[in-house]
């Protein structure tokens, strides 16, 4: 008896202190030099990098759409008309699906960061709130160990708090990163390919230093030889095209949002599989539990009465 109290005692001491040091931020730091300050700083660093790569496409594609969107609604009239707006719809089609694709990449990238941000002022206290439930099992089961509904009530809280701390410090940050590598992996050769051609293809058909000409009849014949110019390079280049703008859209895709998310995902259902399984968490049991508890207290009741009536009987 003596070794069993001095071991909960020592436990208690254990916990309480552990409690006492993350209410202090003492244990963070401990984290932090542990490692997940690094990984922190390396997502933070990823999530900046792609952003700013990721702006700079988008500002080029919207140079692209803005220039492809005067080319199809302009017609020079020189004695006949030139009509080259159904040459050029398909392919502001896919460059402004391209757009709206990277621009919501950007505002996930931007979510992202104030996520982890938001995850790092929690993840202190929710660390504490989960020593804190978890001394609270452990309280229960030494000293009101035939108290089942108390037991399950505080091994469901220290259940629960335990899952969403372990998402905070280990979940969230290792999805990111686990995202940053394969991104790096798969889809980087094949974005920064599609980022390389519509670079150049903005400055094949939307050059930023274009001479101008100061007559008006030199300005109108550049327009009409500039648009022929447009769809001749537009019907060369439109599987080109095409092939970049399903590359970016697809690489943006699954770097935002079907990496990280899938890694989230398939990492938090492991630690719940094995999170139940350290505090005994089935609701199977639970039902069979209070299914006996019922069934005991109802045979219970009937025996009491027919205890009764069988004594009323023995008195007549």
């Amino acid at each position: 008896m003596g070794k069993l109290v001095r071991n909960r005692f020592a436990v208690s001491m254990l916990l309480v202190g552990a409690i006492l040091l993350t209410a202090f931020g003492l244990t963070e730091k401990a984290l932090d030099a542990a490692g997940l300050k690094r990984l922190s700083d390396s997502n933070d660093a990823y999530l900046k990098s792609s952003f700013t790569r990721s702006l700079r496409t988008f500002v080029v594609l919207t140079a692209v759409k803005t220039g492809l969107a005067v080319v199809e609604g302009s017609e020079v009239g020189l004695g006949f008309g030139i009509e080259i707006g159904n040459v050029v719809r398909a392919a502001y089609d896919y460059v402004d699906l391209a757009w709206r694709t990277v621009l919501a990449g950007m505002a996930v990238l931007t979510g992202t960061r104030y996520l982890l941000q938001f995850a790092a002022l929690l993840d202190q206290w929710f660390l504490a709130a989960m020593l804190t439930s978890v001394y609270a099992v452990l309280l229960c089961n030494w000293f009101l160990p035939k108290s089942a509904g108390l037991s399950r009530f505080f091994r469901g809280t220290a259940f629960f708090v335990t899952l969403v701390t372990l998402a905070l410090y280990v979940v969230l940050p290792v999805s990111v990163a686990g995202g940053r590598y394969l991104s790096k992996k798969i889809t980087e050769p094949s974005v920064a390919e599609a980022e390389n051609g519509i670079h150049q293809f903005r400055n094949d058909l939307f050059p930023e230093n274009i001479p101008k000409k100061d007559s008006l009849w030199s300005k109108v014949v550049e327009t009409k030889d500039r648009l022929k110019r447009i769809v001749s390079y537009l019907t060369q280049k439109t599987n080109d095209l095409i092939e970049w703008m399903i590359k970016l859209i697809a690489g943006t895709v699954f770097d935002c949002i079907v990496f990280p998310l899938g890694l989230f995902f398939f990492l938090y259902w492991i630690l719940k599989f094995y999170s139940r399984l350290l505090f005994d968490i089935n609701r199977s049991q639970r039902f069979r539990e209070d299914a006996e508890a019922v069934l005991k207290k109802y045979f219970l009741k009937s025996a009491e009465s027919n205890l009764s009536k069988h004594g009323k009987t023995l008195q007549d």
